[in-house]
């Protein structure tokens, strides 16, 4: 047997047995999730069309993505021969990347943990870098493109990252960054910023799109883990990139994620540095979990979880109530920033807030990109003391003064949640290294009080401060 490297996406394996086939079949194989709901999978499933999963190996003709080889060995159990024409001439472009890095000066200086990231980048030439926020993922990237100076596509997924990563590399490479997003179209950079949003509607027109993916050397993807990975999962696959990078918070724990990420990136972790870590060194802020019990009563007993999060959460004005009355408790530490599940909560907690003597603003999805980087500059700057945003701020802003965040829709997606902590525990430039977190653990809806539970068991196993509070700021 033997695996073939056709290109930076697909490989062949050589010379298996039908037994061998339908083993990697099935265990390169993950079931999509939610794919129970489709009318789709219940029509295929009833025809036994197919079994609700995508499958990474075709057992026909041995196909499977590129960024498998490691898993796909592991499984074979013996040492397999692989025929890849890159690999001499990737190795001599890795190796002068490496002498190049050893000449860098980047400013910041690198960290060691993100000195270690942008070597093993650069020695193994793909895989996901798994840095928590604030471990500096955006000074890494900026390391390995440095380095490389090979035409590079950048993907990510909102307009503030997108702003905020073509400042960041302009800032600290000599490299010409260009973007694709927010009503620009230019292909032209060293390194080319791209929002998943503006390319989605280019795969229709693959051909199109693949001339312009065929100019990149280096492919990387911001917080890889994200939802929108079903989009970038086929552009990655598209791309002819030898050179792939995924840089996430956290490591997948979906097996149906996990593959998507290991083909489109490859296998090999670079880099893993936890929030536990960071907060020790003191690189990140402390955060402490204020937990205020939320009971519902005889009013909790809804059938179904919609019913409740709608009913009991989004819409309750006894719950709304309750934020508003742990703000103005909160805004007398610093600044605070209620994230929101949707538009309705937030444009109520702004209702509430306006009989009050805090100042307060608020953005979701609507607002423009220019409205957006015009409040960001005014809340660092203190001219308000509130910000209520909805999910377009979970990930990638860095808001350092920080220093109260309140989750006001509760939830238990894990990734979601650390990714909104991560909004506040950038290290404090002032004051105490610490920052509050505000939970509420709600009773007397089984559903709810489900969510409370998972929240307060990550908060635990993260090694955060837990503080069960007498409600000081809700009487």
């Amino acid at each position: 047997m033997k695996i073939i490297v056709d290109n930076s996406r697909w490989s062949r394996l050589k010379g298996f047995s039908r037994k061998l086939g339908l083993k990697l079949d099935n265990r390169l194989s993950a079931k999509i999730p939610g794919i129970e709901f489709s009318k789709r999978f219940k029509r295929a499933l009833q025809s036994k069309r197919w079994d609700g999963c995508q499958h990474f190996f075709n057992r026909l003709n041995g196909k499977f993505p590129t960024g498998m080889i490691p898993f796909v060995q592991m499984l074979l159990k013996k040492s397999v021969f692989i025929e890849n024409e890159r690999t001499e001439k990737n190795e001599r472009i890795l190796a002068k990347a490496r002498k190049r890095f050893d000449k860098l000066r980047l400013d910041p200086k690198p960290r060691k943990e993100q000195n270690e990231a942008i070597l093993n980048a650069l020695t193994k030439g793909r895989g996901l870098i798994c840095m928590a926020t604030n471990a500096g993922k955006t000074l890494v990237a900026c390391g390995i493109l440095e380095s490389l100076r090979k035409k590079a596509l950048y993907i990510v997924h909102t307009k503030d990252l997108l702003k905020q990563t073509v400042y960041n590399l302009k800032t600290k490479t000599s490299l010409k960054i260009t973007m694709v997003g927010d009503g620009a179209y230019n292909w032209d950079g060293d390194v080319v910023v791209a929002m998943v949003q503006t390319l989605t509607p280019m795969l229709k027109r693959k051909k199109a799109l693949m001339k312009s993916l065929s100019k990149f050397r280096v492919f990387i993807c911001d917080e890889a883990h994200h939802q929108t990975a079903k989009t970038w999962y086929k552009l990655a696959m598209l791309c002819p990139a030898w050179f792939r990078f995924g840089m996430s918070g956290t490591i997948p724990k979906d097996l149906y994620d996990k593959f998507r990420i290991q083909s489109a990136v490859g296998s090999d972790v670079l880099s893993k540095v936890t929030n536990e870590e960071l907060i020790q060194r003191g690189t990140s802020a402390k955060p402490i979990i204020h937990l205020y019990e939320f009971n519902h009563g005889a009013s909790g007993n809804l059938g179904d979880f919609r019913s409740a999060l709608e009913h009991l959460v989004i819409t309750n004005l006894k719950m709304i109530s309750a934020i508003r009355k742990v703000i103005e408790y909160y805004a007398d530490k610093g600044p605070v920033l209620v994230l929101t599940d949707q538009i309705r909560q937030g444009v109520q907690i702004c209702q509430m807030l306006g009989g009050s003597d805090l100042s307060y603003s608020y953005l979701d999805g609507r607002s423009i990109s220019d409205v957006r980087v015009r409040i960001k500059e005014q809340f660092e700057r203190r001219e308000f003391d509130v910000l209520i945003a909805t999910p377009i701020w979970d990930e990638g802003v860095d808001l350092p003064e920080l220093r109260t965040l309140v989750l006001a829709s509760g939830g238990k997606r894990e990734r979601r949640l650390l990714q909104r902590v991560g909004r506040a525990i950038r290290k404090k430039k002032h004051g105490p290294n610490v920052a509050h977190i505000v939970d509420f653990f709600h009773l007397g809806n089984e559903f709810l009080e489900e969510h409370s539970v998972a929240r307060l068991d990550l908060w635990e196993r993260e090694g955060f401060e837990v503080r069960l509070e007498n409600k000081p700021a809700l009487d």
